[in-house]
């Protein structure tokens, strides 16, 4: 199995393509200038190339060097990476609180019990966690969860862009914490918000997803004072 190369060489190098305004199809520079130009050893940087080649965001040709993917129909792997460069954590917070809510409510009404079993699993995953990175990334897949049970194609898709977004802001601290405090408190917010869904209550799903949203918009709020 492939370990994904450290989140900095990659943060790195996603910065350096959003904001020296490459085209698809166009050359970054060579491993021996972009290394030092990026703060990043060789074998770091190829690492982030690597898995940036992985996720379709480049490609690399023994002897031509590495290329900017051409975007696809659907839509370019470096749009949320571009979006990313551009806004903020707090920004971040706004649009969830806006798409979100919403979302939590249109699961309840709409959700199946295959759906609601998803959310559980993913809930599940979150009990008794005592690593936060850990947490966060079972959350993320409780959120994805949810917008899957509302049914709503274009709700799951701007979900699974504000939370690609959020991943691509990797290293940017959003918010302080306080590791176990702040673990129980997230379960539990999640555990409300998952049994109003499965009780198919649209108001006591959409309101609980915004007092769980309004903490996290604090927190990232102080922090980015």
């Amino acid at each position: 199995m492939r370990k994904n190369a450290p989140i900095e060489p990659v943060q790195a190098v996603t910065r350096y393509i959003a904001q020296s305004k490459l085209r698809p199809g166009e050359r970054l520079p060579a491993e021996r200038e972009l290394a030092p130009l990026l703060g990043l050893s060789r074998g770091n940087l190829r690492q982030a190339l690597a898995e940036l080649e992985a996720n379709g965001e480049v490609q690399r040709h023994v002897g031509r060097g590495t290329y900017l993917s051409r975007p696809t129909r659907r839509s370019s792997p470096l749009e949320p990476l571009k979006i990313a460069s551009l806004t903020n954590p707090v920004e971040l917070m706004a649009a969830r609180l806006i798409i979100e809510p919403q979302t939590a409510a249109l699961a309840a009404v709409y959700g199946s019990a295959q759906d609601f079993s998803r959310i559980m699993a993913a809930l599940q995953q979150m009990e008794g966690e005592k690593i936060l990175s850990r947490t966060q990334a079972q959350a993320e897949s409780f959120h994805r969860a949810i917008a899957a049970a509302s049914h709503n194609r274009l709700l799951q898709a701007l979900t699974d862009i504000l939370f690609d977004i959020r991943t691509a802001m990797h290293g940017r601290p959003a918010a302080p914490f306080n590791m176990a405090e702040d673990i129980q408190r997230m379960y539990a917010e999640h555990a409300a918000i998952a049994q109003a869904i499965v009780k198919r209550s649209a108001p006591e799903a959409e309101r609980r997803m915004r007092l769980h949203l309004e903490s996290l918009q604090r927190q990232t709020e102080s922090f980015a004072a």
